[in-house]
């Protein structure tokens, strides 16, 4: 005890190392937990596209967006080079960030060349407007019948990869996170996440593969979606549960949702 509290060291060690295994690295860095800042979307692994509405700079509130800049290192913009089709941002939207309006009327629409594919996670933060019977939000259409979108589907929120997964209602201006992959792996599996709720089902397979993401319509001005977006991040791969989980809690405290 010669030194007093505080000076003393000692070390536990097992008995034995046997069949102890060696874990592969985790798929997410978490190097944010020892900033003490909450996990950003960039602290995931697979970030292919980051569109946050709140850093949109340089025009003033009401005026159309040409031009979306990817926080994510792909540097993949969304852009509208036709004036009639761009979208409107807007300031002080949600807890006073700014958003991007879609569907005044006609049908706006922005292209990100960001790739596409079955296993994507698409993640969104937005307030519907109006609810059409088929808006299609985010995502992209493949080959044949194929695509992974968030869609609205007789007012329900819905994951479309070939076949629909719909979950629950729509409420028009109320702020929701939504967060929604098909796992090729488990017999195409649709699963959605709304503002921390999360529901899954059976999805049909269609073989997606699209060298562009679609957002405020896909695949045709019938099918424009009528909302302000707050946020879209898109991920090569079918995140795990705490990873959504993460970024369930950072779109919620951000948005205040």
């Amino acid at each position: 005890m010669a030194g007093g509290i505080g000076v003393q060291s000692f070390t536990v060690a097992p008995e034995s190392t046997a069949g102890f295994i060696a874990q592969p690295p985790s798929v997410t860095t978490f190097a944010a937990f020892g900033t003490g800042r909450p996990l950003w979307p960039s602290d995931i692994t697979g970030l292919v596209l980051w569109l946050p509405a709140d850093q949109i700079q340089g025009i003033a509130s009401g005026t159309s967006l040409s031009a979306w800049t990817d926080s994510s290192a792909s540097a993949s913009h969304a852009t509208q080079a036709s004036a009639v089709s761009q979208p409107v941002y807007v300031t002080n939207v949600q807890n006073g960030l700014g958003g991007v309006s879609f569907g005044q009327g006609i049908g706006q629409i922005m292209q990100s060349p960001t790739s596409i594919v079955d296993t994507t996670t698409l993640c969104l933060v937005t307030a519907p407007t109006q609810v059409t019977p088929t808006a299609r939000i985010v995502g992209a259409t493949g080959a044949g019948n194929g695509s992974v979108r968030i869609t609205t589907t007789a007012g329900s929120w819905a994951l479309s990869r070939g076949g629909t997964l719909s979950v629950t209602s729509i409420t028009l201006g109320a702020w929701k996170d939504v967060i929604c992959y098909a796992d090729v792996s488990a017999q195409s599996v649709g699963t959605i996440t709304v503002s921390g709720t999360t529901f899954s089902g059976s999805i049909q397979t269609s073989g997606v593969t699209s060298l562009l993401c679609s957002i405020g319509a896909v695949g045709g001005s019938t099918s424009t979606y009528s909302g302000v977006i707050g946020e879209i991040v898109v991920y090569n791969r079918n995140l795990v549960e705490i990873e959504r989980s993460s970024l369930d809690s950072y779109f919620r405290t951000k948005w205040a949702i």
